[in-house]
């Protein structure tokens, strides 16, 4: 705790501090004046999180995001943080990176870490287990919507 350096989450009136190897300090830790390095749990997708009291009242925040707020610009002001090596709980300023939702999704789809339907060279139509119309089906539902032209007889 001694040798990393600190910086003030934002709305939290310095009650708070986060370093760049990603820890949360508390400086009141139960009202004892002690100051603690608080242990976040991980939620259902595996990222971790803290509860945290904001000048607002208190709030669930994920870690990375408070990591990437205090300690890595981010003057386009792009809305999601990215972990760069796919590991969700390494919460290091250097393993983050401020991006767009779409290259985050890319990164993901890239990093094998989210799992992408194949459609293309791949299992198709009623073949794929997600079908839920035969190919037959489908031939029928677009003959019966199939744009008709009228001619006029002159």
């Amino acid at each position: 705790m001694e040798n990393n350096e600190w910086r003030p989450v934002p709305g939290t009136n310095e009650a708070y501090f986060v370093s760049r190897s990603g820890e949360i300090m508390c400086t009141n830790w139960k009202g004892s004046g002690q100051r603690r390095v608080m242990k976040p749990a991980k939620d259902h997708k595996g990222y971790l999180r803290t509860m945290l009291k904001f000048d607002t009242g208190y709030r669930t925040i994920k870690v990375h995001r408070v990591v990437a707020q205090a300690w890595i610009d981010n003057p386009e002001g792009l809305p999601q943080v990215n972990h760069v090596n796919g590991i969700k709980a390494d919460n290091r300023a250097e393993n983050l990176q401020w991006v767009t939702g779409s290259a985050n999704m890319k990164h993901a789809v890239s990093e094998g870490l989210v799992k992408v339907p194949v459609y293309r060279d791949g299992i198709q139509g009623s073949r794929n287990g997600s079908s839920k119309l035969t190919e037959d089906a489908v031939r029928d539902i677009r003959a019966k919507f199939r744009p008709r032209i009228y001619t006029r007889a002159m």
